[in-house]
């Protein structure tokens, strides 16, 4: 197993966002892996066939919607509409256990032939015989004209170690002629499925309904998904926590429950209980919770159709963090929401519009438990409504608001926050009662997002630190610029404090307060215009958690070797303008960062850090200077730029260090320049 590097965004109070920390799991030896078996891919002829009709079918949980200004969704019994389980794997076997046929059901979830419309044949040598259906599949996707084709290739296993596929079944008698006709059901509830078979059709089905969206040309246009192509392995079972694959050697009891994607492995685990219970009042399972899915899925396609450089980490939705996490888990998040409104049809048939606050499906959410009549105790975990207002979103029942933003007192703070980017992206391509651009603008999001070499997506290899700004500025190029369409603008200017790069909101005096996340640095030969200026804020538990505040203490550029060939050294050179008298320091991190937090060095009676060490080496600081020397006037230079190769690519951090942390006024700045050793001026671009 490879460490977890991308996972579900848990939204509690006191569960932190990977169940554990960044840092790799102590690995356990490995059990044996067993191979899965092959793919049913052979069409027998026979001579005066017996023919098998029928459909394949699945019931789902139902969920209870109560809307409102903080919106309810509980799992509840079973949905009253079955799904049809398509373009799905049979498999027919007779009596000694021999593989007869092989079949494929078609878009209705009918037993057919591998062509998906030819009938189901198997040999007319009576006896018993078993029709399997699997949820696992090839299926070459339906695409419109001028779009390739792209394939669908999963298969939702119960066990990482036995790669043993779900199998729906069902017992027919064979005569010897005519025709045999039976229906296949997957279920929901314990009492009629102790594997809950349903869950892993569910999860079949919410994939699925993904890529037939994504196969339609009015929301990616003409790319080509071939990105997709590759096998991917969701493993799920009822009453496990996959995390124990991570954690093998601690106490599954207490472990964490989290569904995750493991980043260049095709992998997804979904949660599916704990202790083998999916059923106790706060054991969260996630076979039902589509949205969940469908975000560790939108993260499997953000690595192969784009580029993730998320750095894994806790994240909360309820505060400021690095900007590369917030993009991802904000990516994911709405992706998963964004999915289920479009496909509201094939994905929750029995979700009536009065259950719905007037223009569709808005919800992220994820369920503990479930209710059935009241024989379990369920337990509601969070329904979040991504139409909502950005200074006035949901709360988590303790006035604890789920990214809050303010964009004329932080401008630009919704880069560092997943929730405020899940909203930004769902508003800005759906429809809505306010706030929305009520336009369809997914196909331009494709664009903006995909490593196609022969498109302007983020995800090409030319880009770096990729993030909500680069997003946008990738969008703005999609629409063939300059400028978003109004309806986005006013969702990031005025909603949800995403101000493009550029803005005017960044910029008073003559001085620049935010550069953009990851700018690359150009050289001039006069200072910049406009001026630099930073503003450290005291770390603060209702915007950063206790962390360094990106926002505001650090400055990031994109340094690339390639652009400077010839610098050896960068200085530094800081004076304060107002409020307190800090230290600034230099640093240069690698492309695949983890950012290096300082250490604590004493606390208060409450426990509360009062004063900071810094942290002076990590595998991510590849150059710094970092010496003590707060003042009023600050000069550091960093050197060792001629150890770089030839093309490569780093993060210049200009940081703040903020010790002891109670004694910092709001009003703090600094200005300042950077300068090569021949004395060039680096300045941020107007482009990345």
């Amino acid at each position: 197993m490879k460490k977890l590097t991308t996972c579900l965004l848990l939204l509690t109070f006191s569960l932190m966002g990977c169940g554990k920390s960044a840092s790799d799991p102590a690995p356990a030896a490995d059990p044996t892996i067993t191979a899965e078996i092959d793919f049913c891919s052979t069409t027998t002829v026979y001579a005066s066939p017996v023919v098998v009709t029928g459909t394949a079918r699945f019931f789902k949980r139902d969920l209870r919607v109560v809307p409102g200004v903080s919106a309810t969704i509980e799992l509840k019994g079973s949905t009253t509409t079955p799904l049809p389980i398509k373009f799905a794997e049979i498999r027919v076997l007779n009596s000694a256990g021999t593989v007869v046929q092989c079949g494929k059901t078609n878009s209705a979830g009918a037993l057919k032939a591998l062509d998906g419309s030819s009938d189901l044949n198997i040999p007319n040598t009576a006896g018993a015989y078993t029709i399997e259906v699997l949820p696992r599949s090839n299926h070459i996707m339906t695409v419109g004209g001028g779009k390739p084709s792209f394939v669908f290739y999963v298969s939702v296993k119960k066990d990482y170690y036995s790669n043993e596929v779900y199998k729906l079944f069902s017992s027919i008698t064979n005569t010897g002629s005519g025709t045999i006709s039976t229906t296949l059901t997957a279920y929901a509830l314990e009492s009629q499925s102790t594997e809950v078979l349903g869950g892993a059709f569910n999860i079949y089905n919410s994939l699925l309904s993904t890529y037939e969206y994504l196969a339609d040309t009015a929301n990616t246009g003409t790319s080509n998904l071939s990105c997709l192509n590759p096998k991917f392995d969701v493993y799920w079972k009822a009453g496990f926590n996959p995390a124990q694959y991570l954690y093998p050697s601690e106490n599954p009891a207490t472990l964490s429950g989290v569904s995750f994607y493991l980043r260049g492995e095709d992998q997804l685990f979904i949660m599916g209980g704990k202790l083998g219970s999916v059923s106790e009042a706060t054991t969260d399972t996630d076979h039902f919770d589509d949205t969940v899915i469908i975000h560790e899925l939108a993260h499997r396609i953000e690595d192969t159709c784009g580029k993730s450089d998320s750095p894994g980490l806790q994240h909360y939705g309820r505060y400021r963090e690095d900007p590369r996490l917030a993009w991802s888990e904000g990516w994911a998040n709405f992706f998963g929401a964004h999915i289920v409104k479009a496909k509201l049809s094939s994905i929750q048939p029995d979700v009536t519009p009065i259950e719905l606050p007037g223009s569709g499906w808005p919800y992220y959410y994820d369920t503990v438990s479930y209710d059935e009549g009241g024989s379990i105790n369920d337990f509601f975990y969070f329904a979040l409504n991504l139409t909502k207002a950005g200074n006035n979103p949901d709360d988590n029942g303790f006035d604890d608001y789920y990214d809050r933003v303010d964009s004329a007192l932080y401008p630009g703070e919704g880069h560092f926050r997943e929730l405020s980017i899940a909203r930004a992206l769902f508003k800005g391509t759906n429809t809505c009662a306010a706030l929305c651009s009520n336009t369809n603008y997914f196909s331009y999001y494709w664009q903006a997002t995909e490593n196609s070499s022969s498109g302007i997506g983020m995800g090409k290899s030319s880009y770096a630190f990729r993030s909500s700004p680069l997003f946008y500025d990738r969008l703005d190029e999609a629409f063939g610029g300059p400028g978003l369409p109004a309806g986005i603008t006013s969702i990031l200017n005025s909603d949800e404090a995403q101000q493009p790069l550029g803005s005017s909101s960044y910029e008073s005096g003559g001085q620049l307060f935010w550069p953009a996340y990851g700018i690359k640095l150009v050289s001039s030969g006069s200072p910049c215009s406009p001026a630099l200026r930073i503003q450290p804020r005291p770390n603060s538990a209702i915007l950063t958690d206790d962390q360094i505040d990106q926002r505001y203490s650090n400055h990031f550029f994109r340094f690339d070797r390639a652009t400077f060939p010839t610098v050896t050294s960068i200085t530094l050179n800081a004076s304060r303008v107002s409020g307190s008298t800090l230290d600034l320091d230099i640093l240069g991190l690698i492309e695949s960062y983890k950012l290096p937090e300082d250490t604590c060095a004493s606390t208060n009676a409450s426990g509360d850090c009062t004063s900071h060490t810094k942290i002076l080496s990590s595998t991510s600081i590849l150059l710094a200077n970092r010496t003590n020397a707060p003042g009023a006037s600050i000069a550091k230079t960093l050197t060792g730029f001629n150890s770089l190769t030839a093309n490569q690519t780093i993060l210049l951090n200009i940081r703040a260090f903020l010790s002891p942390l109670s004694s910092i006024s709001t009003s703090t700045e600094y200005t300042y320049t950077l300068t090569d050793q021949s004395g060039a001026y680096l300045c941020p671009s107007t482009t990345f």
